[in-house]
């Protein structure tokens, strides 16, 4: 009779622990359990919850080579969409606790190749919670991807409390697959720190609040896009910037290539900010507008010479379609198929 309770004991707390398990699942995944808005479960572990692993911080180890910290994980499409929409929440835009008037910036990574065929994303980083934080793609390839800014689009969006403010709720006006990357106003220089080196900050309003951060962590780097599709649709005032990698840059982005992009804009819908930003709905196709150097190409194969081979990037582009366009004579140029390929250009 003992050893019958004992095992009755045993099997309980083997149930019990499985039910956790799986409730701890489920409460990540019904953001796909359909078309119902779910909330996201933001006072569990973000690591646990939503990540593979990793803590959010730079890769640091101890003596015996154990890692301590390291970026969050992402290897899995459910990742990817929950980091989309953990960006639009601003769940990664907030103070540091040891340094007021600062914001965190978090690490992230992939890990593997992604499909995101039936998953569609919001962009990443929005006007009111831009992305500050650094993305390392590690060279890996995300296809089949859509952005958008039209909510009916969005497999199980979350909901959230009313008092977070974010734009996605009435249609990004800045859409790419990373929608805002840096402030949408002027980076700053720090003062020369104790090491003599100068450390370049940007600042970020929200709410009611500025705050700085450090320009050097803010990189976007390292990927493929392969396949991709951006629409705006629903963007608030009818006004939109729109770029394939990325809407607006004040942030450094490098190694970015783009293989088989496409941009849906919908009609009637009129440049974002003629006065302070561009009078064009798109600058560049790969990028909305940059206002610093940007490493974005477009990913083809072709011959050398005088025909167009290989990665080309956005200035280069311009220059030669300029001159194409301001010739008299019809250039030579001959477009080859896109391959399926990444092009390290660093």
């Amino acid at each position: 009779m003992k050893k019958t309770y004992q095992q009755l004991l045993a099997i309980s707390a083997l149930l019990l622990a499985l039910t956790v398990m799986i409730a701890t699942a489920l409460s990540s995944l019904a953001w796909l359990s359909d078309k119902r808005s779910q909330a996201p479960n933001l006072t569990s572990s973000v690591q646990g919850s939503y990540f593979e692993s990793g803590d959010g911080l730079p890769e640091t180890r101890d003596e015996e080579g154990n890692i301590i910290h390291s970026p969050f994980e992402i290897k899995y499409p459910m990742q990817l969409y929950y980091f989309a929409w953990l960006q639009a929440l601003g769940v990664f835009n907030h103070e540091e606790e040891d340094n007021a008037g600062t914001l965190q910036q978090y690490y992230f990574r992939l890990s593997d190749d992604l499909d995101m065929t039936g998953i569609e994303l919001p962009p990443i980083g929005t006007q009111t919670f831009p992305f500050v934080g650094n993305f390392d793609g590690e060279n890996h390839k995300i296809s089949n991807l859509t952005v958008t800014n039209k909510n009916s689009d969005f497999y199980g969006r979350p909901t959230y409390d009313s008092s977070i403010e974010t734009e996605v709720a009435n249609g990004a006006q800045i859409i790419g697959f990373f929608g805002v990357i840096g402030t949408t106003g002027t980076q700053v220089d720090d003062t020369v720190n104790g090491e003599g080196t100068v450390t370049a900050k940007g600042s970020v309003t929200i709410g009611r609040t500025t705050y700085t951060y450090s320009s050097t962590v803010n990189e976007v780097k390292n990927f493929l896009l392969d396949t991709v599709t951006v629409k705006t649709e629903t963007p608030a005032s009818n006004k939109t910037l729109i770029g394939i990698a990325a809407g607006y840059v004040n942030g450094k982005m490098s190694g970015v290539g783009v293989y088989n992009g496409s941009i849906e804009v919908a009609s009637g819908l009129s440049p974002l900010d003629s006065d302070n930003i561009t009078d064009k709905i798109s600058c560049y196709s790969l990028v909305g507008y940059s206002k610093v150097a940007v490493d974005a190409y477009v990913a083809k194969e072709g011959p050398t010479g005088n025909e167009w081979g290989g990665s080309v990037g956005m200035t280069d582009a311009h220059t030669r379609l300029t001159a194409a366009y301001s010739s008299s004579t019809t250039p030579s140029y001959v477009y080859r198929k896109y391959r399926n390929l990444f092009y390290d250009i660093n």
